[in-house]
């Protein structure tokens, strides 16, 4: 209880001052955050409820969209190289202005990763960057959003770039690996899917994988499309 007393006209201040009146205001992102935490309880109890790992990625029934930067996806892609650290191959930071340089350029393309599965839409959360070379592609930029970890979705973007990189008539892929102080989940995750490792320094690696006579598969737990 707050006693008014004295002079009147000082009242309007000190209940302003009080916070009485204030109104809670939630914000979009606000929102989003509570959504997210609300969907990320639905899955814990979800994978509780299966018996292996595999059996619950099978049932969150994911659906995953391929697609290359345009005018809706760039800013998110730029805000993912910007933010990403833990499954970041490289940790190459791009502006805006740096990912549209790249779309819009014959020697380059840039790759996006939509997911989605039973209980929510995750949005853009994976990111390839690719240099077209003379017979090979280069992996400049390769990312996943740590909200997905654990779900072998890398895997589709990774096949989706294979696939590219055939259809090219590239007969060689070449990827590198940064070390960073946050990243190191990903140090082998060239050598873990065949890639050959030409070197390796305490700061980075380089890594080949020859595409003569490859097959490549999606998981059999996500559906994937192209946009």
């Amino acid at each position: 209880m707050l006693e008014l007393v004295g002079d009147p006209s000082g009242y309007r201040n000190l209940l302003s001052s009080q916070g009485f009146f204030d109104s809670f205001i939630l914000s979009e992102e606000d929102q989003k955050r509570t959504h997210m935490y609300q969907a990320q309880i639905q899955r814990k109890k979800l994978k509780k409820s299966v018996s292996s790992i595999k059996d619950y990625l099978k049932s969150l029934s994911m659906e995953a969209k391929i697609g290359k930067a345009n005018s809706a996806t760039i800013a998110r892609i730029s805000q993912l190289t910007q933010k990403t650290n833990q499954f970041n191959l490289t940790t190459r930071r791009y502006s805006i202005g740096d990912i549209e340089r790249f779309s819009q350029s014959k020697g380059w393309d840039v790759y996006y990763l939509k997911l989605k599965d039973r209980i929510s839409d995750l949005g853009l959360i994976g990111v390839a960057i690719i240099k077209i070379n003379d017979g090979h592609i280069e992996i400049d930029s390769f990312l996943l959003s740590c909200r997905v970890i654990g779900r072998r979705v890398e895997d589709v973007l990774l096949t989706h770039l294979l696939y590219e990189a055939t259809k090219m008539g590239c007969q060689q892929v070449i990827a590198s690996y940064g070390v960073t102080p946050k990243n190191a989940q990903v140090a082998n995750f060239f050598g873990k899917r065949h890639f050959e490792c030409l070197s390796k320094g305490k700061k980075e690696s380089q890594w080949k994988l020859d595409l003569t006579n490859k097959e490549f598969t999606y998981p059999d737990w996500i559906d994937v499309t192209e946009e």
